[in-house]
């Protein structure tokens, strides 16, 4: 029976253990999607306010031309305006018949002034232009604002262990589950790097190994035994991916960790129980030994007293070892088929 129970408990944990693995992968799957969303989101509206602000830099461009061009244009119509006046006055000074040429002159001021006219109104339209497009870089950048705060509130409300560093391992950002696992405030945590946790139960080459993983472009994932603020130890199951900016370079890192360590006392229990069932089935074998040997004995006595007996001319004590040992075996069927039942 206490081997029943055992291996009742044996599968419980094992149970356990299948239910947190699989939450565990649900999770990270969830996160590693999450992170990929948002890299994705950011290269988007990145590529969009590069390419507004690109737009922005051709039209002022445009404009400076154009009002550089205007002020030749004003330039050279007001020089035409002088020699247009100084016609006038040498032709009122000069005589009543050069009239026609003071109204030849006129008409070119008026042309000119219709040309400045057309070219003021250009310069209102293209700057009517530029308000529009900053209007439009406005509300971009208002709507990317809105998109990373939704993904910020995703990640702050997550139950898993999140935090960002850059390319150099320093924390630019915890969420508030990190602060929960490990104890550590928010400042207390920026500004440092990972190794504030180290336990010191992993080797150099562990970290080494990761460290060349993730700075190859590769995402690394594993198991964990940190430390708490407190000092305790704490096991956790950890992803770690990188981040490129628009040229393909590597920026920061995020890690997204889950607190495993209920699943690694299950694992030590189940473990504890299998050697412990282990140990009693070296003693039930070596129980069953004993007893065999102890059959054996028995038979061999009987088998001297039936060899007296036969000496003595009298009948056996006891029936034949073969048929005792049918019985025997019989006896030892029925209690192994009992013992099934009970199980």
């Amino acid at each position: 029976m206490k081997i029943a129970e055992l291996q009742t408990q044996l599968d419980k944990a094992q149970a356990t253990v299948d239910v947190l693995q699989e939450e565990l992968a649900e999770t990270n799957r969830g996160l590693v999607a999450l992170a990929l969303e948002l890299e994705k989101r950011v290269d988007e509206r990145t590529a969009e306010l590069r390419a507004a602000h690109e737009e922005l830099q051709k039209t002022n461009s445009e404009l400076m031309r154009m009002t550089l061009e205007l002020d030749d244009r004003v330039t050279q119509r007001t020089d035409e305006l002088n020699a247009a006046n100084e016609v006038l006055r040498q032709s009122r000074i000069a005589a009543l018949n050069m009239m026609e040429d003071a109204i030849a002159a006129q008409e070119r001021i008026e042309q000119a002034n219709a040309a400045l006219q057309r070219e003021v109104g250009q310069r209102k339209q293209a700057e009517q232009e530029i308000r529009q497009l900053n209007a439009e870089l406005e509300r971009r950048v208002q709507e990317r604002t809105l998109e990373l705060s939704k993904l910020s509130r995703a990640t702050e409300e997550s139950p898993a262990i999140v935090f960002i560093t850059d390319k150099n391992g320093t924390i630019e950002y915890v969420n508030p589950k990190f602060v929960q696992a490990t104890g550590y405030a928010i400042d207390e945590a920026m500004g440092q790097t990972p190794r504030l946790l180290k336990s010191g139960i992993h080797p150099r080459e562990f970290y080494e190994t990761m460290w060349k993983t993730i700075l190859s472009g590769e995402s690394w994932h594993g198991e964990l035994c940190n430390r708490r603020k407190t000092g305790e130890l704490y096991w956790e199951s950890a992803s770690i991916s990188s981040l490129r900016n628009t040229e393909g370079i590597i920026t920061h890192f995020v890690c997204v960790k889950e607190d495993i360590s209920e699943r690694k006392r299950a694992e030590e229990v189940l473990r504890e129980a299998h050697e412990l069932l282990q140990r009693q089935a070296a003693d039930l074998k070596a129980f069953n030994q004993a007893m065999v040997d102890r059959e054996q004995r028995i038979i061999e006595m009987k088998e001297e007293v039936n060899a007296l007996c036969q000496e003595l001319g009298r009948e056996p004590e006891y029936p034949p070892v073969w048929k005792e040992r049918q019985n025997e075996e019989c006896r030892m069927q029925n209690w192994d088929r009992g013992r099934r039942t009970e199980d």
